[in-house]
């Protein structure tokens, strides 16, 4: 039982991490996206 639920936590923190980085990562790329289409435009 107590295992199990440890086990629940850490995949959920891990789950929660890699959310985290996954909506990051898409900001940094509409961030890019917008820097070169400003490079882009001149």
């Amino acid at each position: 039982m107590e295992t199990k639920n440890y086990f629940t936590l850490v995949v959920f923190s891990i789950y929660e991490r890699s959310y985290i980085f996954l909506y990051v990562l898409d900001r940094m790329k509409s961030f890019f996206r917008s820097i070169y289409l400003l490079c882009f435009s001149f």
